[in-house]
């Protein structure tokens, strides 16, 4: 046997030992990632910018809007809650469940987060400046908070309200700041932007600070 001939039998045993050995490496890296992921790596994911592009066709609600200063919801006034005497016209208000949900954002002077039910009973859920009211599948995201004259940041939250049997439940997350805009995203999760940092709140999920790509709708 030539030495050419030889050598042209071991090039496709080379080659698939080689093939082998690859996807070998590659199987071995990717059960790693996928049971263990490093902390370097998890910290990697997390830093990377995100599309903040606002969903193209959001959940759809009928969700009444006025200021403080323009009382139009003076048919949703409620009297639970801190206020002067008197009924108060929320600010926010949507319907909910069997009743409604509504919400004041009165600056300085405060806010509540109310949920009137379908016999016309007021319960206070939140005493909070309400921003806005996001509907999400089982129920509803509420933004909340306020600048304070001696922090741009002021406190911030947002409010999940949910219907369990015949009560109405609500559990909340803390926002680094006081939020100015808000948008729900394509993959569902609500995108919170406060003074200085972006926040993602997952449906049903842990919030999250992000980064937003650059060149991106600041939507709401």
């Amino acid at each position: 046997m030539s030495p050419i001939e030889s050598s042209d039998r071991r090039r496709p045993r080379l080659g698939l030992a080689l093939a082998l050995g690859l996807g070998a490496a590659v199987a071995v890296v990717a059960a790693t990632l996928a049971l263990a992921p490093p902390d370097e790596w998890t910290a990697y994911l997390a830093a990377r910018p995100i599309d903040c592009s606002p969903a193209e066709n959001p959940a759809a609600a009928q969700v009444l809007h006025a200021t403080h200063r323009d009382g139009g919801l003076e048919h949703l006034s409620y009297t639970v809650g801190i206020h002067p005497p008197g009924p108060i016209a929320p600010t926010v208000a949507v319907r909910a469940f069997d009743g409604w949900l509504l919400g004041r954002d009165h600056g300085e002077f405060g806010g509540e987060l109310v949920y009137r039910d379908g016999n016309g009973t007021d319960r206070m859920l939140a005493d909070i400046n309400i921003r806005g009211i996001q509907p999400i599948p089982d129920g509803f995201q509420v933004v909340a908070g306020r600048g304070f004259m001696d922090s741009m940041n002021g406190v911030g939250s947002i409010i999940t309200v949910t219907e369990q049997g015949d009560t109405v439940h609500t559990t909340s997350v803390e926002l680094p700041g006081a939020p100015t805009r808000w948008h729900r995203l394509a993959s569902g999760a609500l995108l919170v932007r406060t003074l200085e940092k972006n926040v993602l709140v997952p449906v049903g999920g842990e919030a999250r600070e992000v980064k937003c790509r650059p060149a991106q709708s600041d939507g709401n």
